[in-house]
């Protein structure tokens, strides 16, 4: 999902006939993993807002997008 900027990965385990999902992002934009999981299991549920501290934030912190795998 590039609008959200998270990585999702399907595979099918055959020896337990079941899908595993896996959806990764980056901590500080935790927001967009629950929204990727939210939109991916066509949940009616509110948003989920990851609480994360201001102090977490790097103040002038590039940007990185794990879709290209570099600073922009």
């Amino acid at each position: 999902m590039q609008k959200l900027n998270v990585l999702i990965n399907v595979r099918h385990k055959s020896r337990q006939n079941t899908i595993s999902v896996t959806i990764k992002g980056i901590e500080r934009f935790a927001g967009n993993i629950y929204e990727a999981r939210r939109q991916l299991m066509c949940l009616d549920e509110p948003r989920i807002v990851a609480q994360i501290p201001a102090t977490y934030h790097i103040p002038d912190a590039p940007a990185y997008s794990l879709n290209t795998g570099k600073f922009p």
